[in-house]
């Protein structure tokens, strides 16, 4: 993406392409709400249909890039850890929160007197709570990436702390999908711009941007210098 994408669009970019994931939970909402009613086969083959058609159209649609022709040495692999080190200590505790949410509250939902209809709407909340993970890239660029990914495990655990304190009733799990869903999406997104910006060269070697690299070297002419009166008689 670094190398069809200009480098001031690349965290909206970033932000957007995240945050599909949450039209996938609003998706697989009333998936799970027209199962109940009809079959999961034909539930399935609708999800097998969409993924062949995404994939087409990603062939379809996404620019061709060549292969880096300079990989990174030792010592660039050294320096990449060590510029990575803290969102990869993020992405641990982000990705831990997320696990244990999405576990609790499947049990929650399988235990509790809530309605079976609580289950697709759960997911769909969590996804369309989670659009505003779009706005991750202008967020970032105000705050700051790194006081972003901080709000967003403060978020997730907010929401995990409130299903777990008031998961027999249906408004706080609800709220609570809500809130998990923002922190969620933009926890997820806040990552991605977050690595962007900490390795802005990876993957823009052979940048295609015109003049984005050193300046162009003048092309040589082929024209020959004449003596004067070289023509002469």
């Amino acid at each position: 993406m670094t190398r069809s994408v200009p480098p001031r669009q690349q965290p909206r970019a970033l932000a957007i392409i995240t945050t599909g994931t949450g039209g996938g939970l609003v998706l697989t909402g009333g998936l799970a709400g027209l199962a109940a009613l009809g079959s999961w086969r034909l539930v399935w083959a609708g999800i097998a249909v969409a993924a062949v058609t995404a994939a087409g159209l990603t062939l379809c649609l996404i620019p061709r890039t060549g292969p880096d022709h300079h990989p990174a040495g030792p010592v660039g692999t050294s320096s990449l850890a060590k510029a990575l080190r803290v969102p990869a200590a993020y992405s641990v505790v982000y990705f831990a929160v997320v696990v244990i949410y999405f576990t609790y509250a499947a049990d929650v939902l399988d235990s509790s007197t809530l309605p079976a209809a609580a289950v697709p709407a759960l997911y769909a909340a969590i996804g369309l709570s989670g659009i505003v993970g779009i706005a991750t890239g202008a967020v970032a660029q105000r705050l700051g990436t790194s006081r972003v990914a901080a709000l967003c495990l403060v978020t997730i655990g907010a929401a995990l702390a409130l299903l777990g304190l008031a998961s027999d009733s249906l408004t706080p799990t609800a709220v609570s999908a809500c809130i998990f869903g923002a922190g969620y999406m933009m926890g997820s997104a806040v990552l991605a711009v977050w690595t962007a910006e900490l390795v802005p060269d990876r993957g823009r070697r052979g940048d295609p941007y015109p003049g984005a690299g050193a300046a162009p070297r003048p092309q040589r002419r082929g024209i020959a210098l004449r003596r004067p009166g070289a023509n002469a008689a």
